[in-house]
């Protein structure tokens, strides 16, 4: 991780218009407009700093203990580090790219024809604006190649082609490909030069000058977990993610707006990103930013090590609407009163009084957290910051556990082998200043000192050298008598990770899906959605790993091959004479999920009046795509749409002794091994049909009768082994026979012969 030890005191902070001479005596009275921040120089010590600084506001000025004003955590952050170069990080940057904007320019002070053109990948823009000569298009156009390709965005392999009036540009990243056309905006040159310059067809020198956000983003990578809208009224469960991971789908294919998306799911999501995307200018009824404010990164929710971060109250307050008084919430600072999402949906901040409206949020500050610092006239708080980021704080996003009927309680569990052994998650997932993230699997990077931080780079040292095997003390697998084929096919979770497998995938939450760890009132349905683990599937690699397993369910507009996912709000208003609702004061966890007849009929109502021609609804669910027949009876059929959704699952890492392959080859070479034929369950949260068992071979596109043909011969060799052996050695013997006969023979043959007696 970045090591910081410079001082984060206020003596360090820049102020705007103020000599250096006179700095602490005008600081006095000084309102906080920050400079430019310097955080590329940590003086190289690998002691933390000591955060005791000042808390800044929105509107960049002190904030005391006696104020009412939230704190702005990227403001106060700012003041020492370089917040705005974190902000294309793993955690922040699953969002529709911000506009990045390109310009080429022809060197000197002529001027040419300027060109604006919209470049997209998946659901990432980025606006390239550049000039030039009407005749050298091409020069230009190659100009933003190289912007491209020097890593100013998420783009590789780009090749271009164009002419005075249109461009093309075709880009490729692994599994996304998309095309650019563009058409060029012709202005007339004003200047005499420039009129020159292009009758002559003379090509200018062109510069790339990156302008507004232009940042890299990291490419998507390995499939992750991704974001999943439940809703019990109408039995949803649909995957979410701006990411182009296959089976899942962008929040604005359901027309959900940033403020929505941020407002739903920010309870555990460090903020930055979406959070932060009020620039688009959204006008959707159901977005609120003038009264929520942003939801910037909120650097405490990894950093902090103090037990009195409550990430809990973070949740609470966004699914309020508290966007900008979620961290002060979560801090040990402050108390946070009010609702967002309960202020009348006109109402405008300069309309709300926090005096007569208890809905508008109010912050009550700790005062004896804060510090009086006389230098300053100021005040100062105490952050527990670390680099070095405790296992619990990546536990509140990222964990799960089993909720079968009999799953034993979560204490009687063993902790990863790796936490056991003193490790923390941030020892292998490790980062710079940008924050993007390594996730640690193969051939995330092409970095060869990265390779370290994989399974194997740890433990065998590949990618690097022999000297590097037991990184941090991991022990060496030998894997005696194991073939080599098995690490071939075989990642090296398919052996260590989750839980022992059983005959069947086990029903587990998760963080992020069912909010675990917010025990305040947050929204979230404790059941669903419904997803199931141990799932021996095919990772990225092509081996054989274990994975989380999710079959989707939600509605949908039919036409053609295309499948467009509705908004569940949509279908409520559509079904509400005929869909389950909750009851005044009523659990979200007490509304019954719908029955099919409810569905059935509430899909007869949305295509009622459909012309042949237009889009039909359809409901997806279990592994099925589900229409009406003449009957108004649901009829289900495979779809493509309808198949399972998946992410790895790396941790939770079993020692030696429970790893499958331990006991045997019995543990994955019998008709009834896990990793072959254990099955997992076309869970529903609409019964319409019985949840099929769906084996584990079928998941992998393997042939079942091969495996359970292999695997039957397992039975036989421990009995042929010792049929070879006693058979070995009866050839051994006779061997040894004919041997000891041709010997004889031999000896015979030359032996002297005695005197012949006349």
């Amino acid at each position: 991780m970045h090591n910081t030890s410079h001082s984060c005191s206020a003596a360090g902070l820049s102020f705007q218009g103020i000599a250096a001479k006179v700095a602490v005596a005008v600081c006095a009275a000084a309102t906080f407009a920050l400079a430019q921040p310097n955080p590329d120089h940590p003086h190289g010590s690998r002691a933390p700093a000591v955060h005791r600084i000042p808390l800044v506001s929105y509107q960049k000025t002190a904030v005391k203990g006696d104020a009412n004003v939230p704190f702005s955590v990227e403001y106060t952050c700012m003041q020492c580090h370089g917040v705005h170069k974190m902000r294309s990080g793993w955690h922040f940057n699953a969002i529709p790219a911000q506009k990045q904007a390109y310009r080429v320019e022809p060197s000197g002070t002529k001027q040419y024809a300027r060109f604006t053109l919209a470049l997209t990948l998946g659901d990432q823009t980025a606006e390239v604006s550049y000039t030039a000569q009407e005749q050298s298009l091409k020069a230009a156009v190659k100009g933003l190649v190289a912007a491209v390709q020097a890593g100013q965005g998420p783009w590789q392999q780009v090749v271009a082609t164009g002419d005075g009036e249109k461009v093309t540009v075709t880009a490729k990243e692994p599994g996304v490909e998309f095309k650019l056309v563009g058409k060029a905006d012709i202005q007339a040159p004003t200047s005499a030069a420039a009129t020159q310059a292009a009758a002559s067809g003379k090509k200018p020198n062109l510069d790339v000058k990156a302008v507004s956000d232009a940042r890299p983003y990291p490419p998507s990578g390995r499939p992750g977990e991704p974001w999943v809208l439940a809703d019990r009224i109408t039995g949803t469960q649909l995957p979410l993610s701006y990411r182009p991971w296959k089976g899942v789908y962008s929040p604005r294919d359901i027309k959900m707006t940033n403020w929505r998306f941020a407002q739903r799911f920010g309870r555990q999501f460090p903020g930055g990103g979406v959070g932060t995307m009020d620039a688009e200018k959204e006008t959707e009824p159901d977005q609120r930013w003038e009264l929520s404010g942003k939801l910037e990164i909120h650097c405490q929710a990894c950093h902090s090590g103090s037990f009195k971060e409550n990430m809990s109250h973070w949740a609470l307050n966004v699914d309020r609407g508290n966007f900008k008084w979620a961290a002060v919430a979560s801090s040990p600072f402050g108390v946070v009163q009010g609702n967002v999402l309960a202020l009348p949906e006109m109402a405008l901040p300069e309309e709300l009084d926090p005096a007569t409206n208890k809905d508008v949020p109010r912050v009550y500050y700790n005062k004896t957290q804060f510090v009086s610092n006389p230098n300053l006239s100021t005040e100062e708080v105490y952050f527990h910051a670390t680099n070095r980021m405790p296992a619990e704080r990546c536990y509140f996003c990222h964990g799960s556990h089993d909720v079968a009927e009999d799953a034993a309680p979560i204490w009687k569990h063993d902790r990863d082998v790796h936490m056991t052994s003193g490790l923390s998650c941030a020892d292998c997932h490790r980062n710079g200043l940008d924050h993007n993230m390594v996730r640690g699997y193969e051939g995330e990077s092409d970095d060869a000192a990265l390779a370290t931080l994989t399974c194997r780079g740890c433990h065998y040292g590949e990618g690097i050298s022999k000297a590097m095997q037991g990184r941090l003390g991991a022990p060496y697998p030998a894997h005696k008598g194991l073939p080599t084929v098995h690490l071939e096919k075989i990642a090296c979770t398919g052996c260590h990770s989750g839980p022992m497998p059983a005959a069947q995938a086990q029903l587990v939450q998760t963080a992020r899906a069912h909010a675990l760890g917010v025990h305040e009132k947050h929204g979230a349905d404790p059941v669903l959605p419904l997803i199931s683990s141990p799932a021996f599937l095919k990772g990225h690699d092509g081996k054989i790993a274990p994975h989380y397993v999710m079959y989707p369910a939600f509605w949908a507009r039919v036409e053609g091959d295309k499948v467009t996912p509705i908004n569940p709000a949509e279908v409520a208003a559509a079904g509400k004479e005929f869909l389950p609702f909750a009851k005044p004061k009523q659990k979200l966890q007490d509304v019954p999920m719908p029955t099919s007849e409810q569905i059935a009929k509430t899909m007869a109502a949305m295509n009622e009046g459909r012309k042949a021609e237009a889009p039909e609804v359809v409901y997806i669910a279990g592994g099925k795509l589900y229409r009406l027949d003449e009957k108004k009876a649901l009829v289900g059929v495979v779809h493509e749409a309808a198949k399972p959704v998946s992410w790895p699952m790396g941790h939770d890492v079993r020692p030696v002794g429970r790893a499958l392959g331990a006991g045997g080859c019995s543990d994955c070479h019998t008709t009834t091994a896990a990793i072959f034929f254990s099955t997992v369950p076309t869970l529903s949260p609409v019964k319409i049909e019985e949840p099929r068992q769906v084996p584990m071979y079928e998941l992998q596109g393997a042939d079942g009768t091969y495996w359970s043909l292999f695997a039957q011969s397992f039975v036989f060799r421990p009995m042929l082994k010792t049929v070879a052996l006693a058979c070995s050695g009866i050839i051994a013997l006779v061997l040894l026979a004919f041997v000891v006969k041709a010997v004889a023979a031999l000896c015979g043959k030359f032996a002297p012969s005695a005197p012949r007696k006349d």
